[in-house]
């Protein structure tokens, strides 16, 4: 028996009628090929090169990007180590201008010339005062460590000590002292130390004067 269309659809309450056929639709999908010589194909071999050079130029973009960074960084390095020397070189400046107060002038002069003549007051003012040098050294040290500065601790205690320790009292100062600094700390300044004179300072002063004098 064969099917009616009823109103566009199949009408399959006779036996013959295939069920499955009792809808009918065209797919609005056109097929392309991957034929480059069928009109509208697509060809595979220029599709693979372009994603290839995709792929090369994201890589430059990569390689770039880290370039840029590592000059960033490095200029970065440059400035915060440009920072750190400058704020050394003020706090180095800052201990050698206290001495240029006349009050602390007149306290470090006994501490040279009459350092027994010292009263408590006076001594406690000397104690900070050496012990600002001392902390500087070890911040330099630190610095050193971090690579910062160039010169190890020999050198930077070579460099500084005759400036402080060239007079009984911050021989004296030392002595009862040394026990809270490091061990390389305490090591370098005992070793400078041995060519250091005790009167380096009063002699200075006096070599000064007779100058002066003639």
């Amino acid at each position: 028996m064969h099917s009616k269309a009823v109103g566009g659809m199949i009408d399959c309450r006779e036996a013959a009628c295939d069920p499955l056929r009792s809808f009918s639709f065209e797919l609005p999908i056109k097929l392309q090929y991957a034929d480059p010589d069928v009109p509208g194909g697509i060809d595979i071999m220029k599709v693979g090169k372009i994603s290839e050079w995709l792929q090369v130029i994201g890589s430059f973009g990569v390689l770039a990007g880290l370039i840029l960074v590592a000059l960033q960084i490095q200029q970065n390095t440059v400035l915060v180590r440009a920072e750190l020397i400058s704020n050394d070189s003020d706090a180095w400046i800052s201990i050698d201008a206290s001495k240029q107060s006349e009050r602390f002038a007149s306290v470090l002069a006994k501490s040279i010339v009459n350092p027994q003549e010292l009263n408590a007051a006076e001594i406690l003012e000397l104690d900070g005062y050496l012990f600002t040098y001392i902390d500087q050294l070890v911040r330099d040290r630190e610095l050193y460590d971090l690579g910062v500065f160039d010169n190890p601790m020999e050198s930077l205690v070579r460099g500084s000590l005759m400036d402080y320790f060239g007079n009984e009292f911050a021989r004296a100062w030392w002595a009862e002292t040394k026990w809270k600094f490091s061990l390389d700390i305490v090591e370098a300044i005992d070793k400078e130390m041995e060519s250091i004179s005790v009167t380096q300072d009063i002699d200075y002063i006096e070599r000064i004067q007779a100058r002066l004098n003639n």
